[in-house]
């Protein structure tokens, strides 16, 4: 298994731990306990050769850096990481428009640094989307927390926690 370090400038206010919160916060997300180490983890299908990617987000000020270990690009995957928590994106005119909005303003407030996060591809998006319009919530949560076919049951898995898990 290759591993890959990508080192990304975060243009714009950014905050980990608040995403970090927030997305591990959503139901296909969320796992219970404590979260191990400062770092946001995740694994999935990376674009292109959909082959299994593990990635660790860590911020140093202004800089996100993204550890990233699987068999297939991980250039690609990199990219990826970076637009499923929107940090590709210009974000330095976002405290503007708090400034002229009050409701933004509140959010801004209430989840400093907060950018939108996204699914990790549109497949992930759209499987989600029908489990949301035709399940209780409940019932959604257990199906996303199933392993997938031929995968160990979450507590019998070895290795790092990974808060989401790709379809």
């Amino acid at each position: 298994m290759a591993e890959h370090v990508a080192e990304f400038e975060v243009l714009g206010p950014w905050s980990l731990q608040t995403s970090r919160r927030f997305w591990e916060g959503f139901t296909p997300a969320a796992l219970p306990g404590e979260p191990a180490g400062p770092g946001l983890r995740t694994v999935f299908c990376a674009e292109g050769d959909w082959r299994r990617a593990a990635a660790e987000v860590t911020q140093a000020g202004d800089t996100a850096r993204v550890v990233l270990a699987g068999d297939g690009d991980l250039d690609a995957a990199a990219v990826q990481v970076c637009r499923f928590l929107a940090l590709d994106v210009d974000g330095r005119g976002w405290p503007q428009v708090g400034r002229r909005d009050p409701v933004i303003a509140a959010a801004q407030a209430r989840l400093p640094g907060l950018r939108p996060c996204g699914f990790h591809s549109p497949y992930e998006a759209a499987a989600w989307s029908v489990l949301a319009q035709r399940r209780r919530r409940r019932a959604r949560h257990r199906l996303a927390q199933r392993p997938a076919p031929g995968q160990a049951p979450r507590a019998a898995r070895k290795g790092p926690r990974t808060p989401i898990r790709s379809w």
